[in-house]
């Protein structure tokens, strides 16, 4: 299993925000991708219209939530797992996405 990684500095909120985001979208993405969806296919499943999956695959973040794409992971089939740890050995915690795929 390949797992790929990214952590975030919490004491920049927006930047946060941003990158969380992308990084979902990227799995999107993927997930669109490996299922050989048209972008029509796609929206049926996740609920929207072509033009804004289009956006969403060009990496346009056209108002999508990181709660929304977590949304169309678990739509295209993807199981998505939030872990809540003590932070090692640092007084303020990290927020990583981690994604286990080819």
């Amino acid at each position: 299993m390949i797992q790929k990684q990214t952590a975030f500095d919490p004491a920049t909120p927006s930047s946060v925000h941003l990158l969380l985001t992308e990084r979902l979208r990227l799995e999107v993405r993927r997930a669109i991708e490996e299922r050989n969806l048209t972008q029509v296919a796609a929206g049926r499943i996740l609920g929207m219209a072509q033009p804004r999956v289009s956006a969403l695959l060009r990496g346009r973040r056209s108002g999508v939530s990181a709660e929304r794409l977590l949304q169309c992971l678990t739509a295209l089939g993807r199981d998505v797992e939030v872990r809540i740890k003590p932070a090692d050995d640092r007084d303020c915690g990290l927020l990583c996405v981690t994604s286990a795929g080819a």
